[in-house]
């Protein structure tokens, strides 16, 4: 990884870890990179970030400057290609935390510290 695109990926992180504000829904990495990012303001100053592995969709929370691991409530997901997303409400203290497979559609939700799959109905 070239020192320019470290810095890029790490600065972002710095700025979140250090109390800077950053906008809402900040994705810091590129596709093909085995971690990603996902940072996302809510409440009058607060944010939440994830770090996840987008081959395994094993997931991390920030959490008082520490990266704190998801666990799976139930099996854990077969190797794909994960997104994380995060939802807030502007004004309130709420945010919410999903997890997809790009390929497949499977998806989690975070509830509990915990990934929950979400099951498909079938009509």
């Amino acid at each position: 990884m070239s020192h320019l695109r470290t810095l890029r990926c790490l600065l972002p992180l710095a700025l979140v870890l250090t109390g800077l504000a950053l906008p809402a829904d900040s994705l810091w990495a590129e596709d093909g990179d085995t971690y990603q990012f996902v940072f996302r303001a809510h409440g009058n100053s607060d944010w939440v970030g994830m770090r996840y592995r987008a081959d395994s969709g094993e997931t991390w929370r920030a959490v008082k400057g520490r990266w704190v691991k998801v666990e799976e409530k139930g099996a854990a997901p077969e190797p794909g290609t994960y997104r994380v997303q995060l939802l807030a409400q502007k004004d309130l203290n709420s945010w919410w935390a999903f997890r997809y497979d790009v390929h497949t559609g499977r998806t989690w939700r975070l509830s509990g510290g915990n990934w929950i799959d979400m099951p498909t109905d079938t009509p």
